[in-house]
């Protein structure tokens, strides 16, 4: 998996740190990181991604706009969508109507964290 390149996209500083922490574990060393949806967007139009994990609340481009323009340019990017919200089933049928490949909901533990990108990756 090291020669996977992943785009980390949230809004709150802290967890924009750890999670390419935590991919580092899985081997990953080439991770990008946006504050928000337009950062990630402009990370989109100059480099392909194998793994997009995003927020989805965000200021800017929201989190379901960054997806559609990803699976736009590559349709075999995976796709993480995180929220706070997730466990309101309207929003995560929102969510879920834009194609994520995994959802979670904030806050997640590491090993569900790995585990989710872990699946999402073997093959790739």
């Amino acid at each position: 998996m090291n020669k996977t390149r992943v785009l980390v996209v949230d809004d709150e500083a802290p967890l924009r740190d750890l999670l390419p922490r935590f991919l580092l574990s899985l081997g990953i060393t080439d991770t990008m990181i946006a504050a928000d949806g337009n950062e990630a967007l402009h990370l989109l139009g100059q480099y392909q991604f194998d793994l997009l994990i995003t927020d989805i609340e965000m200021p800017g481009a929201t989190g379901l706009q960054v997806m559609i323009a990803a699976r736009n340019q590559n349709l075999k990017i995976k796709m993480v969508a995180m929220s706070g919200k997730m466990k309101d089933t309207q929003f995560a049928e929102t969510v879920q109507a834009v194609g994520p490949d995994a959802m979670l909901a904030k806050p997640f533990n590491m090993t569900v964290f790995l585990s989710t990108v872990r699946s999402l990756l073997i093959g790739t």
